[in-house]
């Protein structure tokens, strides 16, 4: 009924890092990942990708005292009735730091909504906007992705479960609006 992919329950605070929580369904609420009864999981590279729910949030859902944190990870292609990307319930939250959700609130500077040009089994595109925006201020970081790839490749960590190499951020001289044509 909660969390297709993974749940998570009862004081449980798990780490899931490096993970690819992709092509999941839950009835009720948390199609990539629900947090209930006290369990607040942290969350770091991860890409939660085109997970399904029929209720509240496709890609994050927490509730009753859970309060995930998410870090340098994706949420993106989710779907729900209502609350696509993430879900709290009264008595819980969600601490979005450097990450890439559908929806964000554009007056989050730490949620960024720009597309990260996924391909059909969750890696980033070369023009991916995950590519070198990932923070490096968090203690512990895993020194590789979900490949065993060295992070970082550029400048900074990518964002999400896969490390890049690449530029990121493709544009054209003359495109003003980022649309490809000039």
């Amino acid at each position: 009924l909660q969390g297709g992919g993974f749940f998570i329950r009862s004081f449980a605070d798990p780490l899931l890092e490096n993970c690819l929580i992709q092509y999941n369904f839950a009835t009720n609420s948390g199609g990539g990942v629900a947090c209930v009864e006290a369990a607040s999981a942290t969350i770091v590279h991860c890409t939660i990708d085109s997970n399904t729910t029929n209720g509240v949030g496709g890609g994050l859902r927490a509730e009753s005292l859970s309060f995930p944190v998410v870090i340098n990870s994706i949420l993106w292609r989710n779907e729900a009735t209502n609350e696509t990307a993430v879900s709290t319930g009264p008595t819980a939250g969600i601490f979005l730091d450097h990450v890439i959700m559908q929806g964000a609130d554009p007056e989050d500077p730490l949620v960024m909504q720009l597309d990260p040009e996924l391909d059909a089994v969750g890696y980033p595109g070369p023009c991916s906007f995950a590519i070198d925006e990932g923070t490096q201020l968090v203690d512990n970081l895993p020194m590789v992705d979900i490949d065993g790839v060295v992070r970082p490749q550029g400048r900074r960590r990518d964002i999400g479960a896969v490390e890049t190499a690449g530029t990121g951020h493709c544009f054209l001289r003359g495109d003003c609006n980022n649309n490809g044509d000039l």
